[in-house]
């Protein structure tokens, strides 16, 4: 059996740690507001995000998803990104930057584009 040695650095840089421990505790401790909402009185695409990924926490999927139904795709994205990192500190590849970086044609833009405004366009008809 081969002992392979990971450090955590290898997986996840202390901006991204911090980051995530403030998002942890903002939706924990603080009253989160959303600063777009606050200002123009109308939803942002992320409107709701918050409150889905606390339902995802629950494995609550349909909670999730009424909150926001970016929520899954989001949260798959990052278990790829912290998923390659570790395949990478394990194997001494570079996957990771296929999900970090990923080369994107005109046409996945423009879709990508679209569900975003679709999204955005349902986060405001649902007033969230």
């Amino acid at each position: 059996m081969i002992k392979t040695k990971i450090k955590l650095k290898q997986i996840l840089n202390k901006e991204e740690l911090l980051y995530g421990l403030l998002i942890l505790a903002s939706i924990y401790v603080f009253d989160y507001q959303c600063i777009f909402k606050a200002i123009f009185h109308i939803a942002c695409p992320g409107c709701g995000m918050t409150r889905a990924f606390q339902e995802l926490l629950r494995l609550d999927i349909i909670g999730a998803l009424s909150y926001n139904l970016l929520a899954i795709p989001l949260i798959l994205y990052f278990i790829g990104i912290f998923t390659a990192r570790i395949v990478d500190a394990l194997k001494g590849t570079s996957y990771a930057l296929v999900w970090e970086k990923p080369q994107l044609s005109t046409t996945q833009i423009i879709i990508l584009v679209l569900v975003l405004l679709s999204s955005w366009f349902l986060n405001i008809i649902r007033g969230l």
